[in-house]
């Protein structure tokens, strides 16, 4: 997999990549047999043949793969078939070890800037399926997992681009979220959330509107109904500021504190 960049033909390599899953399979339950006849020998050995094996799927990745159309269908098979493997990851790691192995895989993709828009699409559609996944369920792996989410989805926002893709799968944090609201972490990732999305959110909302609304002028018509719409979400937006200023930090006790001490 390192030499992929310098391969000409790289049929065997895509074939390989799309059958990652079984690939996995074979290598996940033959690991189990051995341990269980050997008790456990030549473990860190084992974790350390899966290190390289994730920095070589790192390295593929992190390649320039505009000038080479062979390349981007081998990153393109990879990214297809990499949230496959993370249920046969879950068997033979933690879930903080998964989600570190698939944050550092994730992590090292090209920017949006670097990449053609083919490529670009499924980028975002791995990072659906990775949010989609068993994996994203759990609380302590998805805090490992959502600041790179939000990284890629920010980075797309931000140029305006794959906007469909990206609000699917900010609607399956949220709805995973929802269905957490119990955890103790969920008030952190919304935190998260909110410093990392809202401001390009905003953005990208009122250059909609000011699109829509441009053609709309060119065309003669008008939509009241998604105008208002829009506006209404706008105007929701600004009260939570709103409600959120009139919080009071502090205790009242505090404030009786301070006063005697300023006196």
């Amino acid at each position: 997999m390192d030499r992929s960049a310098e391969v000409v033909r790289q049929d065997h390599i895509q074939e390989a990549m799309r059958a990652l899953e079984y690939l996995f399979k074979f290598i996940v339950q033959s690991r189990i047999l051995y341990s269980r006849a050997t008790c456990g020998m030549e473990e860190e050995q084992f974790r350390a043949s899966v290190q390289e094996l994730f920095q070589s799927i790192r390295f593929v990745l992190s390649l320039d793969s505009r000038s080479s159309e062979n390349l981007v269908f081998t990153q393109a098979a990879l990214l297809n078939s990499f949230p496959d493997i993370f249920d046969e990851l879950l068997q033979m790691f933690t879930v903080q070890e998964v989600a570190e192995y698939v944050r550092g895989t994730l992590g090292s993709m090209p920017s949006t800037v670097d990449i053609g828009q083919s490529m670009d699409v499924v980028k975002l559609q791995s990072i659906a399926r990775t949010v989609e996944s068993r994996l994203f369920f759990f609380p302590e792996s998805r805090s490992i997992l959502l600041p790179v989410v939000l990284h890629h989805i920010h980075l797309h926002l931000r140029q305006q681009r794959e906007l469909l893709i990206c609000s699917g799968i900010l609607s399956s944090i949220f709805s995973i979220i929802k269905t957490s609201s119990m955890e103790s972490s969920v008030q952190e990732e919304v935190e998260m959330m909110v410093e990392s999305l809202l401001d390009v959110l905003l953005q990208t909302l009122l250059s909609i509107m000011s699109k829509s609304h441009s053609v709309e002028t060119a065309r003669g018509q008008r939509c009241p109904q998604c105008t208002a719409e829009i506006t209404e979400f706008l105007l929701k937006i600004f009260c939570v500021f709103r409600n959120l200023m009139k919080l009071t930090i502090f205790p009242r006790d505090w404030s009786v504190m301070r006063l005697l001490t300023s006196q």
